[in-house]
This record gives C-alpha cells, sequence and structure tokens, in this order.
C-alpha cells in the first residue's frame, strides 16, 4: 500500500513540474513580447528623430510656418508655386522645363521635361539639382540620372528626397 502513495506522490510531483515548466514558458514569452514591442517603439522614436531638420533655411517648410512658396492642396500635400523654380532651366544641352516640385507623406519629388536642344545625340548624364531658398542659401542637392536622348528628344526628369524641400524658392542644375 505504501507503494501506491508514492506512485501517487510522483504523479503530483510530475504535474506540479509540468505546470511550472508551462507557467516559466509563457513568462519568457510575455517578456520576449514586451522586449519587441519596446524595441520597435524606440526604433519609431529614433527614426523621428531622425528625421528632424535643424538647417533653418528648411525648418519652415518642415513646421508648417512661413511656407511663401508652397499651396497646400485638399489632398494634405504641399505644391511648390514659386515662379523662379518653376522656370525653365539649362544645362550642357539639356533644357529642363514643366517643372513641378511636390511633397507628400515627407517625400519632396520634382518633375520635369528634359529635352536635348542641340543637333546631336546626348549620352545618358548625372546631373545635380541644388535647391536654394529665397536668400540663396543651399537647401540640399539631389543627383539624378537623365537617359541618353537623341537630337531634339524628352524624356521626364523623375527625382525624390525623402525630406520637405516643397519651399524651396529655386533650383541650379549642374552636370558631375
Amino acid at each position: 500500500m505504501g507503494e501506491n502513495k508514492r506512485v501517487s506522490g510522483n504523479k503530483q510531483g510530475k504535474k506540479k513540474n509540468k505546470d511550472l515548466v508551462i507557467v516559466i514558458g509563457v513568462i519568457i514569452v510575455a517578456v520576449i513580447i514586451i522586449a519587441i514591442l519596446a524595441a520597435i517603439r524606440n526604433n519609431k522614436a529614433n527614426n523621428d528623430q531622425n528625421n528632424v531638420n535643424t538647417n533653418p533655411a528648411t525648418s519652415n517648410s518642415q513646421t508648417g510656418t512661413n511656407e511663401e512658396f508652397t499651396q497646400t492642396l485638399s489632398d494634405g500635400s504641399k505644391l511648390n508655386t514659386s515662379t523662379a523654380l518653376s522656370a525653365t532651366k539649362s544645362v550642357d544641352g539639356l533644357q529642363v522645363s514643366n517643372i513641378q516640385l511636390k511633397t507628400e507623406n515627407g517625400i519632396t519629388t520634382l518633375l520635369a521635361d528634359v529635352e536635348n536642344t542641340t543637333s546631336s545625340d546626348t549620352p545618358e548624364k548625372m546631373i545635380t539639382i541644388t535647391f536654394v531658398d529665397k536668400d540663396g542659401n543651399k537647401i540640399t542637392d539631389l543627383s539624378a540620372l537623365v537617359q541618353a536622348l537623341k537630337a531634339g528628344e524628352s524624356t521626364q526628369l523623375n527625382t525624390s528626397v525623402t525630406s520637405d524641400v516643397s519651399n524651396a524658392y529655386d533650383f541650379t542644375v549642374s552636370t558631375k
């Protein structure tokens, strides 16, 4: 009869051990989930801090104040209205016209037509677009690749930057 009590006691001990293992497992899973959520939240906070622009030339466009050269559209995007920026630009036989600068969800996109105005074919070219404020201070540079064009041929330029430069007054184009 003593043997039956020992067997019964072993079963209870094994059940307690099994219950303890399950509780410890649940606690470990909960700690891992909390750690992952904290890491994601911390990473998001760091990304938000990294996107803060401390350059006084562009800080107005990011805070939504004094945006002299933008119009906010119904979808919340911002369209540049500067006549200087929209004026046709030329560099090395390429004419940049029909220019539009728009910011949506923190990404500024420059769209423009590029035409080869020379009488010969132009090779593929890397160009640099330098945005400036009203005082001529550089805001940022963008690089863009213009495909090879035959004489008189046009293409569309589409380049973006992951910051709000929609309030730029003008830009210059140069080749690398």
